[in-house]
């Protein structure tokens, strides 16, 4: 084999460094094929965290809509007596696809959500009268100016106004964006961390009265059998006698391993959930599968986690209301995050790793309020138990169920920084003139600031129609905020 000149070397490397760049320079000009790839992902990621959280939201958005007067009836009686006019009950019940439901009427289409869920939920309409009890969003497939004006016509009836006034809606000219403070996305995830609260109370509520119920029970039925044994034993009935004096060891053997016999039952005051009672009591916490938030750990009693969870909601709601204010919030500012540094030791020995530990501030209200029921429930059932609660246990628990849920909120709050800082509302002016009253105007102007907060009085102007009816004329102007 030749060996090659000096030359020939020249060119090969100048045809590799040619070949070489041509290769390179797409790659160059477009972006890795990593870097690219990350990104997708990167956005897929975001996608999908938004979808997410558009479904943890859909949990209070029902709860948010009637605070504020979003939620009504949103089938109307006009538009129920045009379905009454074309559509049969059977071909509703068919209907199972907002395109099947379109097809009886146009206006369904929009309202198919809310028709689907309740047919999922309360099964077939038994009546076309059924539709008047589907509540939802009141402007779901509505032109805004109708629904406005149905609102004020219903508030004007409440407030005895005679229906001969005019009204005038239109858009508000050069709506601006507005913006989304960061605070209001904090307030989203606490009124959800709230609306979950109020469902484990409720469930945790309904599983007490049931304890106390089978108590209650049981305690008559004991009662009743030593009133049986009594007289048995009086009329000398020695048969009667024999069995009812079983009876009475029985009791007394309950009274006597009662501590043993209400672990296995229902004592609420020793144990906070007991298997029967978890069965009797599984409905109302079923509904809680799509929880986003952590339940109070079962190994604290359950008279302790229903007031504790009421501690908590009190607290969280007068946050909310602006008279308790905490920058990282009531639960954050309960705990403290404490990390032992690094030792080296000596020649590896004694050696440690970093370790971090969450722990209760010294002058937290929440730690307060937890050793307050501790004490008071070891001093109110100390003769039941015949032991009093490890409290260490308790704390721990307590303390993981406070890291939970922060660790949900920073992660909720995470999502909820991808969403868009501003938004474009949908504002309309009315305009209301009419003569009436004046006792029916300020029932009227009552009744709009009581019942909607979309809808508020923006102006009044007022002159006397006739003084010996007293009755005055009025132009009254509202901002009506389509969320």
């Amino acid at each position: 084999m030749r060996k090659l000149t000096r030359r020939e070397i020249v060119l090969l490397a100048v045809v590799g460094l040619v070949l070489l760049i041509f290769l390179i320079e797409p790659i160059i000009r477009q972006g890795f094929p990593g870097d690219e790839l990350t990104t997708k992902r990167e956005k897929l990621r975001t996608a999908q965290n938004l979808v997410q959280l558009a479904q943890v939201t859909q949990q209070i958005d029902r709860e948010i809509q009637a605070q504020v007067g979003l939620e009504g009836q949103i089938i109307s009686n006009s538009l129920f007596e045009e379905i009454a006019n074309r559509v049969d009950l059977e071909s509703l019940n068919r209907a199972n696809r907002a395109a099947a439901l379109a097809a009886l009427h146009p206006a369904l289409e929009n309202k198919a959500d809310s028709l689907l869920a309740y047919k999922t939920h309360y099964g077939e309409f038994e009546s076309l009268d059924k539709l008047k009890e589907i509540r939802g969003p009141i402007f779901e497939g509505e032109q805004a100016q109708a629904v406005i004006s149905r609102r004020i016509s219903n508030l004007a009836n409440r407030a005895g106004l005679r229906p001969n006034y005019q009204l005038n809606i239109r858009p508000m000219p050069g709506t601006k964006s507005e913006n989304l403070p960061p605070q209001t996305k904090k307030h989203l995830v606490y009124y959800l961390y709230l609306g979950e609260i109020a469902g484990e109370l409720q469930g945790l509520e309904s599983q007490q009265n049931a304890l106390e119920e089978k108590e209650e029970q049981q305690q008559i039925e004991n009662e009743e059998a030593a009133m049986e044994a009594m007289f048995d034993a009086w009329w000398g009935q020695d048969d009667a006698k024999d069995e009812n004096q079983e009876d009475v060891v029985e009791i007394k053997s309950e009274e006597q391993s009662s501590e043993e016999d209400r672990g296995e039952e229902s004592d609420s005051k020793v144990e906070s959930v007991t298997t029967e009672d978890k069965s009797s009591s599984s409905k109302p916490l079923q509904r809680e599968t799509n929880r986003q938030f952590a339940s109070l750990p079962e190994v604290i009693p359950l008279t302790l986690r229903i007031k504790l969870l009421e501690f908590i909601q009190s607290h969280l709601k007068q946050q909310l209301a602006g008279a308790a204010e905490s920058r990282s919030g009531f639960l954050a500012a309960q705990i403290a995050t404490e990390t032992d540094e690094t030792k080296g030791g000596f020649l590896g020995i004694g050696a440690k790793k970093q370790t971090t530990a969450i722990k209760f501030k010294p002058n937290s209200v929440l730690l307060s309020q937890f050793e307050k029921l501790i004490n008071r429930y070891d001093t109110d059932y100390a003769e039941d138990t015949k032991r009093g609660l490890d409290y260490d246990q308790q704390l721990r628990a307590l303390t993981q169920y406070v890291d939970q849920i922060l660790e949900r909120e920073e992660k909720l709050h995470s999502w909820l920084a991808t969403v868009p800082s501003t938004h474009q509302p949908e504002t309309y002016i009315v305009d209301m003139r009419f003569s009436n009253r004046i006792e029916r105007v300020v029932r009227l102007i009552y009744a709009i600031e009581s019942s909607s907060k979309w809808l508020q009085v923006r102006d009044l102007q007022i002159t006397i129609a006739d003084k010996k009816e007293a009755t005055i004329s009025a132009n009254l102007s509202m901002i009506a905020r389509v969320l």
